[in-house]
This record gives C-alpha cells, sequence and structure tokens, in this order.
C-alpha cells in the first residue's frame, strides 16, 4: 500500500490559516462602511461571493482534499497499531480497499461541513448588508435636503436601490453599519450549531485539533467493524476536566455492534455490565462532557468479545460513571478526578 506525505497537524493548521488570512484581508472592504456605502451595490455583492468561493475553495482543500488523504493513512495506521495490541485478532493486514473506504467516509462526513460553514458565512453577510442597504435607502438624502439638515458637514454619497444618488452624513453610515455587524456578525465569524460566535481563525484551529480525533475514531469504528470488532475504550490522560467522567469507559462502535452483543446471550451472560454501555453516537451527540469541540480523547479498539472474563479489568467493564448535569461541573470533575487518583 502506497505511503502518503506524513500528516503533521500544527503545519496544516498554520497553512490553512495563512490563506484564511489572505482571504479575510483581500475581503477586508466589506468591513468598510464608506466602501460598502459608496461602492456600487453590486460589486459589493460580488466582493462577498469571492471571498465565500475562496473559502470554500480553502476549506475544502483541508478537509476533503490531500490533507484529509494524509490524515485517513496515517489514522489507518494508528488503528492497525492498536489492533495489533491484541494478539487474539491475529494477524492485522494492511489494505488499500480501507484507506480508500476510511477516505470516502471521511469526505461524506466533513464535505457538508464546509459548505455549512460557508454558506453560514454568505448568508449571514447577506443579511447584514441587505439590511444596511435598506437604511441606507431610507436615512439617505438628496443632495439639496442633506445640506438644508447638515450644512457643510461632509457627506458620503450612496446610490440607492432605483439607481438614485443621494448623501448620508458618515457617523450615521457608520452607526447604522455597526449595528448590522452587531446583528449579523463580521465576514470573519462563524455561529456554531450551538448558537456560539466563534472567529473563523479560531474555529477553524478549534476544528483542526477536533477532525483529527474524529477521522482518528472513524478509522476505528470503520476498520473495527469491518473485522466483527464491537467495542473500544475511551482514552485516559488524566484530564482536569469534565471529560475525565469518560475517560476509560467502554463503549460500542455503533448501535448495530451493541445489537449484535446483546443478541448473543453467551456473551451477556459473561458481561452482563455490557447492557449499560453506550454507543459511540450517543458519547458524540452528548456535547457536556467528552467529545466536546476541541477535544483530544480519542478510542481504542477493545474487542471484548475475544476475552474471558478472567482476562479483563474488572474497571475496565464497570458501570458508566456517574456524570452530574448540573451546578458546577468543572469543580465536580476536579473532586472526581481527586477521589479517583487518590490526589
Amino acid at each position: 500500500m502506497g505511503r502518503r506525505q506524513p500528516y503533521h497537524i500544527e503545519t496544516e493548521a498554520a497553512l490553512l490559516r495563512k490563506r484564511l488570512d489572505a482571504a479575510i484581508r483581500a475581503a477586508s472592504d466589506l468591513e468598510d462602511a464608506r466602501y460598502v456605502t459608496t461602492q456600487n451595490r453590486m460589486q459589493t455583492r460580488r466582493l462577498l461571493q469571492e471571498y465565500t468561493g475562496t473559502l470554500d475553495a480553502d476549506l475544502s482543500e483541508f478537509f476533503t482534499g490531500d490533507p484529509m488523504a494524509s490524515l485517513t493513512a496515517q489514522s489507518l495506521q494508528t488503528t492497525y497499531k492498536d489492533m495489533r495490541e491484541w494478539p487474539t485478532l491475529g494477524k492485522v493486514a494492511e489494505t488499500q480497499v480501507s484507506e480508500e473506504r476510511l477516505l470516502r467516509a471521511a469526505r461524506r462526513e466533513y464535505g457538508p461541513l464546509v459548505r455549512g460553514i460557508v454558506d453560514t458565512i454568505h448568508t449571514s453577510q447577506n443579511r447584514r448588508l441587505n439590511s444596511y442597504f435598506l437604511q441606507l435607502d431610507t436615512m439617505a438624502l438628496p443632495e439639496q435636503l442633506y445640506k438644508k439638515r447638515f450644512g457643510q458637514i461632509p457627506s458620503w454619497i450612496t446610490t440607492d436601490a432605483e439607481g438614485n444618488q443621494k448623501h448620508i452624513a458618515p457617523k450615521n453610515a457608520n452607526a447604522t453599519f455597526e449595528a448590522m455587524s452587531r446583528t449579523y456578525g463580521r465576514n470573519d465569524v462563524v455561529v456554531y450549531r450551538d448558537g456560539t460566535n466563534y472567529p473563523l481563525r479560531t474555529y477553524v484551529d478549534q476544528k483542526v485539533i477536533s477532525t483529527s480525533r474524529e477521522v482518528q475514531d472513524l478509522a476505528t469504528i470503520v476498520e473495527g467493524s469491518g473485522r466483527g470488532i464491537m467495542t473500544a475504550r475511551v482514552t485516559s490522560h488524566g484530564s482536569a476536566d469534565s471529560c475525565i467522567y469518560h475517560e476509560g469507559e467502554m463503549i460500542f462502535l455503533t448501535e448495530g455492534a451493541r445489537s449484535q452483543f446483546l443478541a448473543d446471550r453467551s456473551l451477556v451472560e459473561k458481561y452482563p455490565a455490557a447492557k449499560t454501555w453506550r454507543t459511540y453516537g450517543e458519547l458524540q451527540r452528548d456535547k457536556t462532557h467528552i467529545f466536546v469541540f476541541g477535544c483530544k480523547h480519542r478510542i481504542k479498539v477493545y474487542p471484548l468479545h475475544l476475552l474471558e472474563p478472567e482476562d479483563v479489568d474488572p474497571e475496565r467493564v464497570e458501570e458508566p460513571a456517574k456524570v452530574p448535569t448540573s451546578g458546577n461541573l468543572e469543580k465536580q470533575a476536579l473532586e472526581f478526578r481527586k477521589e479517583k487518583f487518590a490526589l
């Protein structure tokens, strides 16, 4: 199987950040109230279109292009390494088909992500322009009325929707533009799924970290499931935040794996605690603790079905930790950590 160039997250993140910075600078006029006020409106909209088109190309290159191909290949190698820790799995052969299958799965996952980021920015910025232009058409005055009201105060000249030239005081235009920016955000802000506004650079930096972990988990799920492995374990790092409740937790790779496990009476009798285990998808959907944005925890295969109960550390098949849902979660996590590690 051919080897791709090694994937270095810091290098790839720096290159992507550099391209995004260049795109933001090229579209800086969109943050200039004077430019937006006095420039031809169709030209301003074209600039927005060019900006989001550049974002689409840059983000697509990272999340679905060669960097993603390198990341999936590297993640697959890590998964093979994890599997080789279990002699009971036998020889773990590497196949080109596995790499291609994983890359297709990753592209299906991250293609919509890119479109979502770009569409969110384009929609919010288009609304900002529309709202500003609407306010501008209401506030701007013909030249004689402007002079009558504002005297010799310099004006910015704008062209309304009907092609008429009008004047507006820069102070009023700036205030209105800022109000629209507070409402709809700047062109370098992403509104995340929980409603949080992230600067685009910060969002991408954190998403790069999350993506590395997510693709590694995807490799474990795709390759593990393909080899009949049903279960995995969350890695442990002695975390100081609320991720600690899930460190070392046993999970099923998929809902199908759990159903398969529960349908095998002999396995259920060996490991009755497994009836309470969650799936990877369930943990991922619970954004309160583990696998939150920027989380570095991942999963490693743990082929419980190939082991005998006496060969398994009881702590690894215990009931999941009781996870708090209210109060000071970080403080409770620290107390839990002290108790767990006898600190």
